[in-house]
C-alpha cells in the first residue's frame, strides 16, 4: 500500500509500475472523485 498526495497521479502511476497493490489518494470524498482517480491510473494493455 502507497499513500501519495492528493491527486498526485504520476506519483500514483509510478508507485503502481512499481509493484505496489493498492493506493491511499486522500481527498476522495464522492464517487466522482473515486472515478476520476480510477480513470487516471488506469492503463490500457500493452499490444506491440
Amino acid at each position: 500500500m502507497v499513500r501519495i498526495p492528493y491527486r498526485a497521479l504520476g506519483s500514483a502511476q509510478r508507485a503502481l509500475d512499481a509493484g505496489a497493490e493498492g493506493l491511499i489518494i486522500p481527498m476522495v470524498n464522492t464517487l466522482e472523485d473515486a472515478n476520476d482517480v480510477w480513470h487516471q491510473c488506469v492503463t490500457p494493455p500493452w499490444e506491440p
